[in-house]
């Protein structure tokens, strides 16, 4: 199957936006572990 370039690109575009937002929604999950570290929902929420 033939891929055009237009479509590759577009591909790679939503893949990096998918890998930065799960970094960001892992970074913000840390932060509020951090902030209420005796929270055991935030605590559970981890698994």
């Amino acid at each position: 199957m033939e891929v055009s370039p237009e479509v590759q690109a577009l591909a790679i575009s939503l893949a990096g936006s998918a890998i930065r937002n799960t970094a960001q929604g892992v970074s913000d999950r840390v932060k509020g572990l951090r902030a209420s570290n005796n929270d055991s929902e935030t605590i559970n929420g981890l698994e």
